[in-house]
């Protein structure tokens, strides 16, 4: 009896010891941090400003400016824990720009089709996803000088309340033009429809928490910028120029027997090219003199004519670009007699 007794009040023992231990590891696993805040805006009061590229092609650059610093009416939000590790330390402010990795507006309007290329001051803090857009997160590197309230001030004032906030400072970044779209001109106001617009967070922190720890915290939740959306009058005006190399074209056949003119041919090459706007379809009519389509052939004289032909009927040229198509002329005819031969057409060229 006493045998089985000890072995019972072993298992016991060892029973506990798990227990406490599992307790123990809990408890280094929540250790608290540092207090984050965010401000969401009461409405969209910041406006970017737009500057227009002076030709819309490709390569072409629009400049966006965005007025800060700025104060403008905003809710203090708590991400997490709402209690200060030190609550009479300051705050440390922080900044991010939400900017879509594209900005497509061909169908609002047959606009343009852009793509982020670089900011000035702010640097790329990474990617996320924000209502199933891709944007890059842009990122206003702290100074010593970036201090709030203190952040017991921040609980009693601020924190679930419309105070006034500064955020920043200026802030610019350009895109550049992937696609001019068709001639003509629009605008829009961002953000609009399924073109996405800028967004900004507004962040304060406790010390105890790294800078490296909140971009962390921003790259994986979309609250920081939700609510926080920029007003942006975007507008385009794409015109597009379309132009042959020349004028005129010379097919040279030389000095030919009577014998061997039959079925000779020679060649010049024809370059269309197009400067703004989309992809361009081409249509090229050869013509007569006066205007008529030609039946037989342009007339050389002495028996002798021309067929005219191009090696490519249907002409796409790319979107600020440009294609090369090749006019052939083959003789044909009989000869009546010795001396030149001379006749002359016209090659209309029709861009759609």
């Amino acid at each position: 009896m006493s045998a089985h007794t000890n072995l019972c009040t072993r298992g016991i023992r060892h029973l506990w010891l798990y227990v406490l231990a599992a307790a123990l590891l809990m408890n280094v696993t929540v250790v608290k941090a540092g207090a984050v805040f965010y401000m969401t805006a009461e409405s969209s009061s910041i406006t970017a400003t737009v500057r227009l590229p002076d030709r819309m092609v490709v390569g072409a650059e629009y400049q966006f400016t965005v007025p800060f610093p700025v104060h403008t009416s905003m809710s203090g939000r708590a991400q997490g824990t709402s209690q200060c590790l030190r609550p009479s330390e300051k705050l440390i402010k922080s900044w991010a720009l939400a900017v879509p990795e594209i900005m497509d507006f061909r169908a609002a309007g047959n606009g343009p089709a852009l793509r982020f290329r670089a900011a000035q001051g702010w640097e790329q803090a990474g990617r996320m996803q924000i209502n199933g857009v891709a944007y890059l997160i842009l990122w206003k590197p702290a100074s010593q000088s970036d201090l709030s309230v203190l952040c017991s001030t921040f609980l009693s004032v601020y924190l679930n309340q419309y105070q006034n906030h500064s955020f920043g400072g200026h802030a610019a970044f350009t895109y550049e033009v992937t696609d001019p779209g068709k001639p003509g001109s629009g605008s829009v106001t961002l953000p609009a429809g399924n073109v996405p617009g800028f967004m900004y967070a507004n962040m304060r922190r406790e010390a105890d928490v790294t800078e490296g720890e909140l971009k962390a915290m921003v790259l994986s939740s979309p609250v920081f910028f939700e609510q926080n959306s920029l007003r942006t009058d975007f507008s385009w005006v794409t015109q597009q120029t379309c132009a042959v190399d020349s004028m005129e074209k010379r097919l040279d056949f030389g000095d030919m027997s009577a014998l061997d003119f039959r079925g000779k041919e020679k060649q010049v090459s024809v370059t269309l090219s197009c400067r703004g706007g989309t992809q361009t379809q081409v249509r090229i009519d050869i013509l007569s003199p006066s205007g008529s389509p030609l039946t037989d052939g342009v007339p050389l004289g002495l028996g002798v004519s021309a067929d005219l032909t191009l090696d490519s009927p249907d002409i796409t040229i790319p979107l600020d670009g440009e294609k090369t198509v090749t006019l052939t002329g083959r003789l044909k005819g009989n000869v009546t007699g010795g001396g030149t031969l001379d006749g002359s057409a016209i090659m209309r060229v029709n861009f759609l």
